[in-house]
């Protein structure tokens, strides 16, 4: 029994020491234990309340950036629909330029071709006048005697003397 007995003692001495610095431990290092687990408690609480706004912020900047990009979409729509109304108003302002313009063009050649008309039949008329004085002169000249020329000079004289 003696080498259980030490032993049971030993077990005893054992058990009661550790009691005593387990009621040391407690007694002097509790509080500072609890402090530092309180702390570091708090620390993370803290940290965890941080990100949470952190993630709030950053879920709040998210949903006003995409009513911008709602707001960007209905612009750049908007956009899309001036430009292409303008477009159009410019297609138009165009096509009435150029009829207006092809008009005139077509007014312009109409003169142009009646002038070219006139002066062309002024042309005609003055080259007839010449080649019917040409073809009258040479009809005259093989069918006009002499007797015939001195009688016309003579009737020219005599009405040149009536107008005096």
């Amino acid at each position: 029994m003696t080498h259980s007995g030490e032993s049971l003692l030993s077990i005893v001495f054992k058990f009661v020491n550790f009691t005593i610095l387990l009621a040391i431990l407690i007694k002097f290092a509790s509080k500072p234990i609890k402090n530092y687990l309180f702390e570091r408690h708090q620390r993370i609480k803290d940290e965890i309340e941080n990100r949470k706004k952190a993630l709030d912020e950053i879920d709040s900047k998210k949903r006003e950036l995409e009513l911008k990009l709602q707001r960007l979409d209905a612009e750049v729509e908007e956009i899309r629909k001036k430009v292409l109304e303008e477009a159009y108003a410019e297609k138009e302002r165009i096509i009435s330029e150029a009829r207006t313009l092809a008009q005139k063009m077509k007014d312009q050649a109409m003169l142009t071709k009646e002038q070219e008309i006139r002066e062309i039949r002024e042309m005609i008329k003055q080259e007839i006048a010449k080649r019917s004085i040409f073809e009258a002169e040479r009809i005259i000249r093989e069918t006009l005697r002499k007797e015939d020329h001195d009688r016309l000079v003579r009737d020219f004289i005599e009405r040149l003397r009536s107008f005096n």
